[in-house]
């Protein structure tokens, strides 16, 4: 049987180190290289504080473990959603 070297089905949590980016969840190797690092922006991640999807934006990845919006702002999402069907928004 064939080993598989390619990226693992599943959502990346995304750290740069080293100028790259890589995946930071246990057994997996992917990486981006420097030639195609461009390319991250816009993936699916995982933010690193509240645990959920999010999409890389320019602004996340300013840091080394990329942050959600809501995360940034310090804004629970789940009780901002609340707040805003409690005023009709």
């Amino acid at each position: 049987m064939a080993t598989r070297t390619g990226a693992k089905r599943h959502t990346h949590k995304y750290y740069k180190f080293d100028g790259l980016w890589h995946c930071a969840l246990e057994r997996c190797t992917h990486f981006m290289p420097l030639n195609v690092s461009h390319q991250v922006e816009g993936k699916l991640t995982i933010c690193w504080e509240c645990g959920r999807e999010m999409t890389l934006s320019k602004l996340a990845m300013e840091n080394a473990q990329p942050i959600c919006p809501g995360c940034a702002m310090g804004v629970d999402e789940e009780g901002l959603a609340a707040y805003l069907e409690k005023k009709g928004l």
